[in-house]
């Protein structure tokens, strides 16, 4: 009798702890137009014709991608090191 009391305790356990580890999911953003929503896109490896790499984020983190992608593309021109015409020297084409 005794047995069966503690094997009952024992296999109720692992239940009660694995119903409370469970995380709830995040509910799905479907708003296209909302910044949390989750956008894909495949971009080239660097180095290859032919493979992508499939990035996932949301809108507002793609909006911050191209933001400081542009911003940094700026800083380069502003400074001098870049010019158009390619002969490495500001102001001489």
């Amino acid at each position: 009798m005794r047995f069966a009391v503690v094997s009952m305790f024992l296999l109720a356990v692992p239940a009660v702890a694995t119903a409370e580890a469970v995380p709830t999911a995040a509910p799905k953003v479907t708003d296209r137009n909302d910044p949390n929503f989750v956008v894909c896109r495949r971009e080239s490896v660097t180095g290859s014709l032919a493979q992508t790499k499939k990035i996932c984020m949301t809108r507002s983190e793609w909006a911050a991608r191209t933001r400081n992608s542009q911003e940094g593309a700026q800083a380069m021109q502003n400074s001098g090191h870049v010019n158009s015409c390619g002969s490495g020297q500001p102001g001489v084409c």
